[in-house]
């Protein structure tokens, strides 16, 4: 198998690793948070005495409901949104199909010297929507596979 580039660490910059490590302790926090109400309340109703304390604690049966349906209220909401996000951005991207500059901002033959590829592969690669690149253990660019869609799945789309 190729390891892809997000799984070499060494290419990252310290504030990419340090933002991906928040982000995953900011989900794991988050996951505890929303599932510690309803462990604390299955074990209240198995008679744990510990979990008995923290229903307590936490206003009661009906205060623990009500945390709960606060928990709901905010994944809901989170989903709404990155829906509205979601729709925006495919809103966006649709108003600009098909929009192009006027001229490229990189000619060819600087690019095919940048990456040492060829630069009529480069041309192909530009016009294609889906292109495979692949790196080797240094992160250059050791190949490039255009994937153009056929005229038929355009049609449907």
């Amino acid at each position: 198998m190729i390891e892809l580039v997000i799984d070499a660490p060494h290419l990252q910059t310290p504030g990419q690793r340090l933002s991906t490590a928040l982000l995953s302790l900011s989900g794991w926090l988050l996951w505890g948070y929303c599932l510690l109400p309803l462990l604390i309340l299955c074990g209240g109703w198995l008679g744990i005495h510990i979990c008995a304390f923290w229903v307590n604690l936490c206003g009661g049966y009906a205060g623990l409901l009500k945390l709960m349906f606060l928990y709901v209220a905010t994944i809901t909401g989170s989903a709404c949104g990155w829906a509205a996000w979601i729709g925006y951005d495919r809103w966006r991207q649709s108003s600009r199909a098909g929009h192009r500059p006027a001229a490229l901002p990189v000619s060819s033959s600087a690019m095919s010297a940048y990456f040492n590829q060829p630069e009529p592969l480069l041309d192909t690669c530009r016009n294609c929507s889906i292109v495979t690149v692949e790196f080797d253990g240094e992160g250059r660019i050791t190949g490039l596979i255009p994937h153009p869609l056929d005229q038929s799945a355009q049609a449907v789309t």
